[in-house]
Parts: C-alpha cells; structure tokens; sequence
C-alpha cells in the first residue's frame, strides 16, 4: 500500500464506518433520533437545544423551563455543541444522530493514532 493511502485510510473509515455501525440511522437520520426514551438521549438533545437556543455553550439560564423565574444550568458535555449545531440547521433529531456520528468517528480516530504511536 503506498504512504498516502496508508495515511489517509483511517481518516476515511473514520467517516465512512459510522454510518453503518449506526444502521438505519442513514434512513431516519433527520426525522427520529436514534436512542431509548428511557435512556439519557432525550435530556442531552433537549440540553444542546437550549444551548444552542440561548447561545451558551456552557452555562446556560433559559425562561424555556420554568417561566417566568428559567432554569440555570450547566451543560455537561460542550464538545458535542459544535456538531450538533451543525446538524440542527437541518433539524434537531439530526443534530442528536451526527453527535452520534461524531462520536465514533473521533473514538475511531484516537484508536487509528494510538496503534500508528504503537
């Protein structure tokens, strides 16, 4: 395999794999988002929501709960804010999946550095 290939391949499995781990995510991707209703999902998407909405990344206060005193807050995982804002111009469930998308992406980018260290 030559150098260049060598080095970009990881970048490319890193955007390509995601979305076939995430199966059907592809399919629903900006209609449902892709968790429990049991789980966390639901609070984190409605975290980011208001983060983006109020325009703090990390300490937020919004009137969106508990009119007319809202509710302080700290938002407990910013480094997603960037990508789900960017999915969020297409609409929020989006921007819920590429946090999804973004975050094994990344694991598998840090995995693909650590074994090159190796």
């Amino acid at each position: 395999m030559s150098g260049r290939v060598q080095r970009w391949a990881p970048f490319a499995v890193a955007v390509i794999l995601p979305w076939l781990l995430l199966w059907p995510l592809p399919l629903i991707f900006g209609r449902t988002i892709l968790t429990s209703p049991l789980s966390e999902g639901p609070a984190h998407l409605w975290g980011w929501f208001a983060a983006l909405h109020e325009r703090a990344p990390f300490q937020i206060h919004t009137t969106l709960l508990n009119y007319p005193d809202g509710l302080s807050f700290e938002l407990i995982d910013p480094v997603h804010a960037l990508p789900y804002a960017l999915g969020a111009l297409w609409s929020p469930a989006a921007g819920f999946n590429l946090v999804l998308v973004w975050g094994l992406a990344v694991g598998g980018l840090a995995g693909a550095l650590l074994a090159r260290e190796a």
